[in-house]
């Protein structure tokens, strides 16, 4: 059973607000009560739209959301760290070098070291993006240790063509020109 998530509250003086109401504020009468800070689904729906919030609200406003996605990041539910990780390539690219350093990395280390193949092969495949997203000269240190996590067997064919198809893009990031063999 995953802990407790800390999700914001609905103030005590405010009605439950129903799952399914029209424009007209009327609930669907099947689903009438249903508070939505009740819902099960709920961090898998907000670790769904993150991207899209942060996006609209932007860089500059990255601070506001933050702390909510820092509690979707410790919750043990498989798909919401799926899909957390899933979109970590353009959410770097959304809330910029400095924030993606401080608020995702911990997200992308954890997701790269995780046991689980597709959370893993997840972290792999956003691992160039992530990387570029971050400042040039942090760039180099965050490859080299990624040494050690790819230096242990992978797990399975997909991981290791990403892997592969990886290498000499990391190359780039680092500064240093990939060469074909047999070419001088």
């Amino acid at each position: 059973m995953s802990p407790k998530v800390d999700w914001p509250q609905r103030p005590s003086s405010a009605p439950p607000i129903s799952a399914f109401t029209s424009e007209s504020g009327d609930s669907n009468v099947s689903n009438a009560g249903t508070d939505i800070y009740d819902d099960a689904s709920r961090p898998l729906v907000c670790a769904f739209s993150y991207p899209a919030v942060a996006l609209s609200l932007g860089q500059t406003r990255w601070p506001e959301l933050r702390d909510l996605y820092r509690s979707l990041s410790q919750n043990l539910s498989f798909s919401v760290r799926c899909t957390l990780t899933a979109s970590l390539r353009e959410m770097a690219k959304i809330v910029g070098p400095q924030h993606a350093k401080e608020n995702l990395m911990t997200v992308w280390w954890a997701s790269i070291g995780a046991d689980e193949p597709e959370v893993h092969l997840k972290a792999v495949e956003c691992s160039v993006t992530f990387v570029r997203a971050l400042v040039e000269f942090e760039r180099a240190e965050v490859v080299e240790s990624l040494e050690v996590e790819y230096s242990a067997p992978l797990k399975g064919w997909r991981e290791r063509e990403e892997v592969i198809k990886s290498l000499p893009l990391f190359l780039g990031i680092i500064g240093i020109e990939s060469r074909s063999p047999g070419i001088c």
